[in-house]
């Protein structure tokens, strides 16, 4: 129900989804290694739409789906060495819809963008350190982790399906494993 949490099911008489993805992966020799994977989708839905809490109008024609996002990226880099682990991943997306109808604009193509309809893009950061000290027979791993390194405050999606979506704030996760 658009507006609260309250999720429930829905059909759609067609969809389309149409998309491409790539992935690079370095591993050098040494500490140091990497990924990033790019994508390029685009989902949308058209036809009757029945199930769920809708508003009396539901849209007509195309439309894209709550979640269509037509450019997400990841990239991640990752030191580890005599038992120090660092690394940074960064999360970009072009935006979700953001509960609008289309307009004039829209389009069906894997590049049209239909910014109209979207949240603002985003991209969120995140970082984790470890490090493995042996005692004896024991292994001791304190781990930090960090969600969202510079609180970015974003929008995931906008209420359409389902009520809003807002990003998760900054969050701190301390961990200590203790084994062989």
């Amino acid at each position: 129900m658009p507006g609260s949490a309250i999720v429930t099911s829905v059909d759609i008489e067609q969809a389309r989804i149409t998309g491409i993805e790539g992935v690079v992966e370095v591993r050098p020799p040494g500490p140091v290694s990497g990924y990033a994977n790019l994508a390029l989708n685009h989902a949308y839905g058209y036809g009757a739409i029945t199930g769920g809490f809708f508003p009396a109008e539901p849209p007509s024609g195309t439309f894209d789906l709550d979640h269509d996002q037509r450019l997400s990226g990841v990239a991640s880099l990752v030191y580890s060495s005599r038992g120090l682990y660092l690394s940074a991943t960064g999360i970009y997306g072009s935006g979700l819809t953001n509960g609008s109808d289309p307009d004039s604009t829209y389009g069906t193509g894997l590049f049209d963008f239909n910014k109209s309809i979207k949240v603002d893009p985003s991209f969120i950061m995140g970082a984790s350190a470890g490090y493995a000290l042996a005692l004896g027979s024991m292994v001791v791993r304190p781990q930090i982790y960090v969600e969202n390194v510079f609180n970015k405050k974003y929008l995931l999606k906008g209420a359409f399906f389902s009520g809003a979506s807002v990003g998760r704030p900054r969050s701190v996760q301390l961990r200590v494993n203790i084994g062989a």
